[in-house]
Order: structure tokens, then C-alpha cells, then sequence
């Protein structure tokens, strides 16, 4: 027989006998969701206060932009990245950069060149 029939037998068993359990074990404590009566049971344990190994770190939301720039070492961050700020990338990636900065000046917004309308309107 599986399990779940046995347990059901036991089950109907015990209310027509009219059996009482008084939970005094474990596992039936944890099953209806009591505390168990499981510890070291020695009262030192029971108010040792452990100190934390790292440091607690400070929050992000109370940390300022002017103080996260200066604390990641950087001047501004709107300060937009030069050649010599990509260096690590290779020179192609400044280049690239330069690039879409000119298209950007180039372009309306709209991702056409400026007075692309005004041909089309031609």
C-alpha cells in the first residue's frame, strides 16, 4: 500500500476509536506548523550577539550624484567621453563615436537629414 493510504487509514482508525494525539513529537509539530522543541537548549546561545563580518554597506538612495562621482573618481557625469576616455577600446570605437556625433548634428531628430523634408516637399 502507498503511503497516502496507510496515513488515511491511521486516520479513520483513530476517530473511530476515538484516539487523542498530543503532538508531542516533532514531526508532528512541524507538520501542523507549532514550534518544535529542538535547540542547544544552553541559554549563552540563547543572548550571544554576533557582530557582522563585513562592514553594513551605506544605502545607494542616500548617496548624492556629486558624491558618487567623486566616490567612483570620476569629474562630471555629463561630461561626454573623449578619445582619451576609450582608450582601452582601441581606437576604432573613438572613431566610431566622432561618427555619430556628426550624424546626430546632421540629422533633425526625425533620423533623416536636416531638410530632407523640404526635398521631399520639392
Amino acid at each position: 500500500a502507498a503511503s497516502f493510504q496507510e496515513t488515511t487509514k491511521v486516520l479513520t482508525d483513530a476517530a473511530l476509536e476515538g484516539k487523542r494525539d498530543r503532538l508531542v513529537g516533532l514531526k508532528e509539530n512541524v507538520i501542523i506548523g507549532k514550534l518544535i522543541p529542538a535547540a542547544t537548549g544552553l541559554r549563552r546561545y540563547r543572548t550571544i550577539e554576533i557582530e557582522p563580518v563585513e562592514p553594513p554597506q551605506r544605502p545607494d538612495e542616500h548617496i548624492d550624484d556629486a558624491e558618487l562621482a567623486a566616490e567612483l573618481g570620476l569629474e562630471s557625469e555629463l561630461e561626454q567621453p573623449t578619445g582619451a576616455d576609450v582608450e582601452g577600446f582601441g581606437s576604432s570605437f573613438a572613431e566610431e563615436l566622432e561618427e555619430l556625433a556628426t550624424e546626430i548634428d546632421e540629422t533633425d531628430g526625425s533620423g533623416e537629414p536636416a531638410g530632407a523634408e523640404a526635398q521631399k516637399d520639392e
